[in-house]
């Protein structure tokens, strides 16, 4: 069962009063720069947020970690920072460079999206050590997925693939030589999926399906919106921690470590954020309970869902290496 909203809103209001204790006995934390641009997280069920394109959030990538009791240990993500600015400015300009040469016909498609379906075959072709990238889109952010695919190539990443949740998305694609599967949702493709709007919260689901789909066949997958930036490889980051399950963003402002270890969640005090997750497949039990309990409420934010999962049960009682927690 999924931990009582009074219980949800005890815990968040704890670890507030935590937070804000250190901040006063402690100087405060340097601001950590952030790679995205991510959406504000509401406590409520099932109401939204504003509008993300009149809120913009500096959200870090954080080192939160999930592991529920039937998954064994599990780990987190990090204080994780971005490369200096000079190779911030190379890898734009390549990423500029690829994204110019991403031109339609370099493919030959087929005109069957039946052709394109994700198999093991596709994703063990597009992944190292069963791991890889992944993020989805419909036709109207193609732009955004040419952005995403483009600075992911400039980062010397080769191991990803974008889902295309229509048709037109995938063709697109593919003619342009971007690993692309198709989805086959039946969701439009000239809809901007809008903020909270009924295609929001399906596209959302669409997402969850992706991990179910990915770690059932037995692979691990960084999935991460398509609105993310990534500047390095993070691959190599979220493999220093074999023993986590779950590792996922935060929308905390600030950091409270040094360097590029994990964050520390009891002091960050802030909700889970699903913009970027890391999902090995042993954590397919989560995937599935999560996808559940979103197919029984056509309201619940797949976000919220997310943070009543992984706060239920929470144990910070033992002594986790790299500031894991169950």
């Amino acid at each position: 069962m999924l931990s009582t909203r009074s219980d949800y809103d005890k815990d968040a209001s704890e670890f507030v009063a935590e937070q804000k204790r250190l901040e006063l006995d402690n100087a405060p934390p340097s601001w950590l720069p952030t790679l995205m641009q991510q959406k504000p997280q509401t406590e409520t069920k099932p109401a939204m947020p504003a509008d993300p394109d009149d809120l913009v959030n500096t959200s870090q990538l954080s080192a939160d970690a999930a592991n529920l009791p039937q998954l064994g240990s599990t780990q987190a993500l990090p204080g994780w920072r971005p490369a200096s600015d000079r190779n911030a400015s190379r890898s734009i300009q390549r990423a500029t460079q690829i994204w110019d040469g991403m031109s339609p016909g370099k493919v030959q498609y087929s005109g069957q999206p039946d052709d394109y379906v994700l198999t093991r075959g596709m994703i063990r072709k597009h992944s190292v050590d069963n791991t890889l990238m992944v993020t989805w889109a419909n036709a109207h952010y193609l732009d955004f997925v040419l952005n995403w695919a483009s600075h992911v190539e400039a980062a010397n990443i080769s191991t990803y693939l974008v889902g295309a949740l229509d048709d037109e998305l995938l063709e697109a694609l593919v003619s342009r030589g971007v690993p692309t599967f198709a989805m086959n949702t039946g969701l439009s493709a000239s809809r901007d999926l809008g903020w909270g709007s009924p295609d929001f919260f399906l596209m959302g689901r669409e997402k969850i399906k992706l991990l179910e789909l990915f770690t059932t066949m037995g692979f691990d997958v960084l999935l991460s919106d398509v609105d993310t930036l990534w500047m390095r490889n993070p691959i190599p980051y979220v493999q220093r921690f074999p023993e986590a399950d779950i590792l996922f963003a935060s929308d905390n402002l600030k950091t409270f470590v040094e360097g590029e270890s994990l964050e520390e969640f009891r002091l960050a005090a802030s909700a889970g954020n699903i913009g970027i997750l890391f999902f090995r497949a042993s954590a397919l039990p989560f995937v599935q309970e999560w996808n559940v309990i979103l197919a029984e409420d056509d309201h619940y934010w797949d976000q919220n869902a997310f943070n009543d999962l992984f706060r239920r049960g929470l144990d910070f009682s033992e002594e986790h290496s790299q500031r894991l927690f169950k």
